[in-house]
């Protein structure tokens, strides 16, 4: 990661600490990123975190968009889907269920990227506590994209604790974004 920001630092740009809208942004036609410095600061789900998502995207972009591949979306799904089955086994449940019970299991603060990428997997029927608006997660390659931005922000960070909860969560898809960032 300290590489690719290195290799692309001249082209990460910060346009406004006053984001579109009240939203943190990657602009793709700005190629910049719009966010709220002291939001971010203190933000409860990480220091910082927002900035770093959006760096996020903003890298995935200059990389070609690496993210939004056929793979790394099978592998985010499969993996989910795993879980699924794994927790409707233990608890010999259906997957509503299932789906209830782990999304009762992720609405604490530090799952909320696990939240997102759930939510945009099951379309609104497995979720935790945050998510993107429907109209959003629907777009093409989005969980792919949000998937990447939220791994990188997560190393950035160096955030062990979500890490590991990503990586226990999505085992594949996140050594596929390891590779992508070329590492592991």
């Amino acid at each position: 990661v300290q590489d690719l920001i290195s290799k692309y630092q001249n082209q990460i740009k910060i346009i406004s600490f006053n984001p579109y809208k009240g939203k943190n942004h990657f602009s793709r036609e700005e190629k910049a990123i719009r966010f709220n410095l002291a939001e971010t600061a203190t933000d409860v789900r990480g220091a910082y975190r927002s900035l770093f998502h959006e760096m996020g995207h903003n890298i995935d972009y200059l990389l070609g968009d690496v993210s939004c591949t056929r793979n790394f979306r099978n592998a985010l799904i499969n993996d989910f889907g795993t879980v699924v089955n794994n927790y409707m086994k233990m608890y010999n449940c259906d997957i509503q269920t299932a789906y209830s019970g782990i999304g009762k299991k992720i609405r604490d603060d530090k799952y909320h990227s696990i939240s997102d990428l759930v939510d945009m997997i099951t379309d609104g029927a497995c979720r935790g506590r945050y998510r993107h608006e429907e109209n959003y997660r629907r777009k093409k390659n989005r969980l792919e994209m949000e998937a990447f931005a939220h791994f990188f922000e997560a190393y950035t960070r160096n955030d062990v604790e979500k890490l590991e909860a990503l990586e226990e969560m999505f085992p594949n898809a996140i050594n596929l974004f390891y590779k992508m960032i070329g590492g592991k």
